[in-house]
């Protein structure tokens, strides 16, 4: 019910009285769905509603009027103002201590983190000692998908907390942090997003046929800075996030198996992954097939590459039956189920593994088992330590158990994927392929980078990236600090120059500045200078949305432009609202990068179109959703612009918007980095990424789709065209990726990727799936190069499924 009054609580303890309406934004985003619904019904019929709020640290904070008085009763403890749930506070007082089981408190307080739209914060230097499965499990579809997520993460400022799974727990679901979204009793992996585990430990105890994590999931997905160990356990991680979701800094010490891959997911992937000292532990290798064995990643089943970016894996071979990546696909004597609800084997899967920049040391023992299945493998910057470095079908590699030896680039296949080397397709259709041929015998000993180096070089280092604390000088809070009024206190104001003054702060102090839980708008572009961080309450509710009308420039200035070297932007939700006109939205950039050095992850975007008349006065222009000019360099994860859709008058499907590229990339050379981007259904544009006279570009684990309206048998619709476009560049890399994807309309490209005048391009285990309706005549690539007035082309036909290897422009490599 809602409460006539708003209660402030000051450091006397003294209670006061205030009147205070709420004000609602346009978007119901700032409001969990139930809730929102309620609130706008009661302003609706006239109610005033009042909002509780809590005074923290001498700034009295408005708490969102969502929240329920169970939660509100206790805001002068639990860190509400933030986004935050503790469960070692009230009402949920778990002991932390390692002896208490805590498995009540940690599931309630999880349950209405997920409820309340906030994040189970885990406090540091404390132990959980839980004896049954934590379940963060969305059964049924909630009213906005990607508002909500189940996320737990671990607090700063001392060591991570320890999740402990007593000895000989009973845990069901085989599963003991479950991350799951369950639709009609049915696994829905696609549609699963927003979930995130960070910065915790996981003692699994001694417990065989326990795994520790199972987050299969898509956009917005994220498993980071965890580690996992334990006397006897099953796997690590059973499923990891694709289709945009990533991994990054993960360790698992012990078990069975490291990273047990067997959900059909677009291209997961890991970055940052250290894995060693798996084995049959006590009570382990009970199972069937593959699950007799140890290994410290096993791949029964995915929607393209696996992909591994920065790893090391390490075992041995007096282990028996050890490989560390052990590929078997699904059905092949063992169950598909591992928990309920889990989805069955599906038609198509790829099962390819792509592994760059890392080491295999397994001495006498195996390190790539691939002798069941026809699938594909990718080797770049590998050093292997392995008397056998792989077993693919009837071919087998060999080395010196006790040196190490690099692997450039390796590629096998059974025929099944175009390989172009030198302007020459190499594959027979099915006959193997070994390419090149490798003599790691008697080739030179290497030398691999530092563990270190490797785990890093795709990552970031954990302990350099800030997060919020309770300290009041270890963060500027833009609403304690600053004054910036979340939308439930006034929907209407400019938070702008509230926020812009907060950065600088920050950037001189070094100190990071931290938005809170909440909705603020903001009437101009947000310019991030150098050396600052910037950092949110969570990537599904700490949102900075642009109001359109106050926005300058035409209302097209970018939403946020990093305009200095050396920034972190993390944990946001970054929401543009976009004029419509005659039905067709105006394209709006989100993030406009110029720096350097810059790390963006578990950032959500999103374009809110506004159909009022007002709107009818916008100026059309080609604009990209993320642009990247200048200087613009570092490492990117997760970005997904897919969903930056309307409702069309056509039909009830999705339609992008119109004009302009999902990302852009013009006239950069700083080495730049995008792992797990996500870029769908765009239309009317010639490619939904370009990349315009730029070097050292690297995509690892793209995942893509063209727009799907021909499904809907809207026959005239404009539909999409090409995927990735390069003009006149260098250094290009895509290493793993997968997506449903056609060309639908050929009059904007008939290519899904072209390349014009472009050096040193390298693809490797790009695999995808064909899409109805979708032009014959047009190309998986077309690499074309302008020499001594010649015209040069090299195409792929779509035949293809799958682009294992394309070098272009008759590199001189094999």
């Amino acid at each position: 019910h809602a409460r006539a009054f708003r209660v402030t609580r000051s450091q006397a303890s003294s209670v006061t009285f205030e009147r205070s309406k709420v004000q609602l934004k346009r978007s119901s985003g700032a409001l969990g769905g139930e809730a929102s619904m309620w609130l706008a019904w009661m302003i609706t019929l006239g109610i005033v509603i009042m909002a509780p709020s809590v005074r923290v640290d001498g700034a009295e904070c408005v708490l969102d009027p969502a929240l329920p008085p169970s939660l509100t009763a206790h805001a002068d403890v639990q860190p509400l103002c933030a986004g935050f749930l503790d469960p070692t506070l009230p009402p949920y007082s778990a002991k932390a201590n390692g002896v208490t089981d805590d498995t009540l408190a940690v599931q309630r307080a999880v349950n209405d983190s997920y409820t309340y739209r906030m994040v189970t914060r885990l406090p540091p230097n404390s132990v959980f000692l839980v004896s049954r499965e934590i379940t963060c499990v969305q059964d049924g579809r909630p009213p906005a998908m990607r508002s909500y997520g189940y996320q737990i993460v671990g607090g700063s400022g001392g060591a991570p907390p320890i999740i402990r799974l007593a000895d000989h727990s009973t845990v069901t679901s085989g599963v003991l942090l479950r991350f799951q979204l369950i639709i009609n009793g049915a696994d829905q992996a696609p549609s699963h997003y927003a979930a995130g585990l960070r910065a915790v430990t996981i003692d699994m105890g001694s417990n065989p046929t326990v795994s520790a994590v199972s987050l299969s999931g898509a956009q917005l997905c994220s498993i980071e800075d965890v580690t996992i160990s334990g006397r006897a356990f099953l796997a690590g991680v059973v499923g990891v996030p694709g289709s945009g979701g990533f991994t990054s800094n993960l360790r698992v010490v012990g078990g069975q198996i490291g990273i047990w891959q067997q959900s059909y997911r677009p291209n997961p992937s890991l970055s940052g992954l250290w894995l060693s000292n798996q084995s049959c532990c006590e009570g382990c290798c009970t199972g069937q097939g593959p699950l007799a064995h140890p290994a410290a990643v096993l791949l029964q089943d995915s929607r393209g590459p696996l992909v591994l970016s920065g790893f090391v894996l390490e075992g041995s071979g007096e282990v028996p039956g050890y490989a560390a990546v052990r590929i078997a696909p699904i059905g092949y004597n063992v169950p598909r189920k591992v928990f309920a609800g889990s989805e069955g084997p599906r038609i198509g899967a790829d099962r390819s593994i792509a592994l760059e920049d890392g080491t295999i040391s397994v001495g006498t023992g195996l390190g790539i088992s691939n002798e069941v299945s026809s699938n594909d493998v990718s080797l770049a910057r590998v050093y292997v330590r392995a008397s056998t470095v792989a077993k693919c079908g009837n071919t087998t590699v060999t080395s010196v158990p006790n040196e190490w030896k690099a692997i450039q680039h390796w590629t096998y296949t059974r025929g099944s994927s175009a390989v172009v080397t030198n302007g020459v397709e190499k594959v027979t259709p099915g006959k193997e392929l070994s390419i090149p041929a490798l003599d790691l015998e008697t080739g030179p000993i290497a030398t691999p980078p530092s563990r270190n180096t490797l785990l890093t070089m795709h990552s970031w280092d954990a302990n350099s990236v800030p997060a919020w604390s309770p300290l009041p000088t270890a963060v500027i809070d833009i609403v304690r600090d600053m004054g910036a009024t979340p939308s439930w206190v006034n929907a209407t104001d400019d938070d702008g120059p509230r926020i812009q003054a907060a950065l600088a702060r920050g950037a001189a102090a070094g100190t990071p500045v931290f938005v809170p839980h909440g909705m603020f708008h903001i009437f101009d572009s947000l310019v991030i200078p150098g050396n600052t961080s910037l950092i949110g309450g969570g990537r599904h509710v700490a949102t900075i949305a642009s109001s359109f009308e106050h926005w300058p420039n035409d209302r097209l200035a970018p939403l946020m432009v990093i305009n200095g070297d050396n920034t972190i932007i993390s944990d946001l939700f970054l929401q543009a609202e976009v004029p419509v006109f005659d039905g067709i939205p105006a394209a709006s950039c989100l993030l406009d990068v110029r720096a350097n050095n810059t790390l963006v992850r578990d950032v959500r975007t999103f374009r809110l179109f506004n159909t009022t008349d007002s709107a009818r006065n916008a100026t059309f222009l080609n604009v990209a959703a993320v642009s990247f000019t200048g200087s613009a360099g570092g490492r990117f994860f997760g970005l997904s612009l897919d969903h930056l859709d309307f409702q069309t008058p056509k039909g009830p499907h999705l339609q992008s918007s119109n004009v302009g590229t999902l990302i852009s990339i013009n006239k950069t050379h700083n080495a730049l980095h995008l792992y797990q981007a996500s870029v769908e259904h765009l239309v009317f544009s010639q490619f939904q990424v370009q990349i315009w006279q730029s070097a050292n570009v690297f995509l690892h684990a793209f995942k893509f789709e063209s727009d799907p309206q021909a499904k809907y048998g809207h026959v005239g619709d404009p539909a999409t065209g090409g995927l990735l476009g390069m003009h006149t560049s260098t250094n290009i890399s895509i290493f793993g990726g997968s997506g449903n994807y056609g060309v639908m309309n050929t009059t904007l490209s008939r290519d899904i990727l072209f390349a014009w005048d472009t050096t040193n391009l390298e693809i490797a285990s790009l695999v995808r799936k064909p899409t109805l309706g979708e032009a014959e005549e047009a190309y998986w690539i077309r690499d074309v190069t302008e020499s001594n007035n010649l015209s040069i082309s090299v195409t792929v036909p779509c035949s293809k499924l799958g682009l294992l290897l394309f070098r272009g422009n008759f590199s001189k490599i094999f």
